[in-house]
């Protein structure tokens, strides 16, 4: 469970960084309205509502210890 855990916030934690250099690299070539239309019209909110309701899963599963 916790290498779950780990790859799911590896994922967020990669996705808000390309989300975030896309933005700018749109913001700096002068395209940040086609930028902002594309992001509302495609998938995007959908992905980061299934990665929110992941993680709150993810919070209320209990840790399981191995036996040592």
């Amino acid at each position: 469970m916790k290498t779950i855990r780990l790859a799911v916030g590896l994922i967020g934690a990669v996705l808000v960084a390309g989300g975030y250099f896309a933005s700018q690299f749109a913001y700096f070539f002068g395209d940040s309205v086609a930028y902002s239309k594309a992001l509302d019209s495609s998938s995007v909110p959908y992905l980061a509502l299934a990665i929110l309701v992941g993680s709150m899963l993810l919070l209320i599963i209990p840790e399981v210890e191995t036996p040592q």
